[in-house]
């Protein structure tokens, strides 16, 4: 069923009209901040695990520079963590604070920072050819802005163009190849759109099912121990995240000890 809503310029818009704009508009800011959520439970040893992490970033874009403050909570047990993360020529920097203590990791990848830098409207493209299915469900307020709410199903193929652009990277001696995106299966998301300025205000992910099936791709693949295996069956994952300040960011500066600190070699 098609639901069309007619936007505050008057025209009448399309579910996959909105996420086309909203992705074109968050592509072209210079800057915006972001208020995330994550949830995740696992059994290990007989035991229920249950992880949250919720924070907030100040993201600038070309270059990119990011900023997050993350608080996590794992068993009762809570950490904080700080990050920065800056685009130099053919490389990332990525700096932290984890328990008080500074690292820095670079990722001297060319490739990496081509992606970064790409055309919008290339990846934008890319974007909408793995659109399955998108559907208007209702309208809402989020703070305090008129809202379209959008149920929508990516396809898996779409990080084929990513990975054509950097190589399989590896996750626990797993190759992360276009046959283990490809098993991932969907993804199933809901946005909500500002009705009138296209901006992207919130996406919301349940993540389990594609857990699921990266736990059965990587059982059939022989690389899961069954300490493991007991461990990552069952898992639910959930992330809730919101756009905020589209422009208007908090500028910051990387701390002298950061820029200081060892580099862990990756």
């Amino acid at each position: 069923m098609m639901v069309m809503v007619v936007s505050g310029c008057g025209k009448t818009k399309t579910a996959e009209e909105y996420i086309e704009a909203s992705n074109l508009k968050s592509a072209e800011l210079e800057s915006y901040e972001m208020k995330l959520e994550m949830n995740m439970s696992m059994s290990a040893g007989g035991e229920q695990m249950d992880m949250t992490m919720s924070g907030t970033a100040s993201v600038f874009q070309n270059p990119m520079r990011l900023k997050m403050d993350l608080a996590t909570r794992v068993m009762e047990q809570d950490m904080q963590l700080i990050q920065y993360m800056e685009q130099t020529e053919g490389a990332v920097t990525i700096y932290q604070n984890v328990m008080g203590q500074w690292q820095k990791m670079v990722l001297d990848d060319p490739a990496l920072v081509e992606m970064m830098s790409m055309n919008p409207a290339d990846s934008i493209e890319a974007y909408m050819n793995s659109l399955i299915s998108a559907e208007i469900l209702r309208e809402e307020k989020v703070n305090e802005r008129e809202a379209v709410v959008i149920e929508m199903v990516m396809s898996g193929e779409m990080y084929e163009e990513i990975l054509g652009q950097m190589g399989a990277p590896n996750l626990g001696g797993v190759e992360m190849d276009e046959s283990f995106f490809a098993a991932l299966g969907d993804l199933k998301a809901t946005v909500w759109v500002d009705k009138k300025t296209d901006d992207m205000l919130k996406m919301s992910m349940d993540l389990s099912e594609n857990m699921a099936n990266m736990v059965e791709y990587m059982i059939q693949d022989g690389s899961l121990g069954e300490e493991e295996l007991e461990a990552l069956k069952g898992m639910k994952m959930n992330m809730v995240y919101e756009m905020l300040n589209q422009n208007n960011a908090a500028e910051f500066e990387i701390p002298e000890e950061a820029l200081n600190a060892p580099e862990l070699k990756l």
